[in-house]
Parts: C-alpha cells; structure tokens; sequence
C-alpha cells in the first residue's frame, strides 16, 4: 500500500517535545481560583490581565529553554524526510 503523505502536523509539547511545566505551581502564582489558565486570564481586566499573561510567558519561556527532545523524533524527522515529506 502507497500512502500519499503532503503533509506532517505535530502537536510540540508531549508530543516532540518534554517541556517541564509545574502546573500546580503555576495555577497558584497566577491565583485561578480552579478556572482554566487561559479562561481566566481572559477573563480580567487590564492592567491585570497583562500582568497575570507575563507571569505566563515567563513560565512558557522556562519551560521551553528546559525542554527535552522526545525519544524517536530525531529518527522520525529524518524518516520523513528521506520520503520528501519534510
């Protein structure tokens, strides 16, 4: 069987990547009050809401420069490429 393949889309985190996120302590800096972060924030008004986004990013930001490379992606990307899907 031929499988014609244009196109790979991935989800980054959990899925290529590890990306060490402390939830817990996250929802606790930003004070959620057990809504979903991104619902929350939305939710306020300025200048809190732009104050609770940058608390976000900097954890976003931690998060990625710590991040790890899944195990097979390396294979998986080259895979794909040597079939000219990448």
């Amino acid at each position: 069987m031929t499988l014609n393949i244009k196109c790979v889309i991935f989800d980054m985190d959990g899925t290529l990547i590890d990306a060490p996120y402390d939830w817990q302590k996250i929802r606790s800096d930003l004070d959620t009050q057990g809504k979903p972060i991104l619902a929350y924030i939305s939710e306020l008004e300025e200048p809190e809401k732009s104050q609770k986004w940058n608390v976000l990013e900097k954890y976003e930001h931690e998060a990625t420069i710590n991040a790890t490379i899944k195990k097979g992606i390396h294979e998986l990307l080259e895979f794909l490429k040597k079939r000219g899907i990448i």
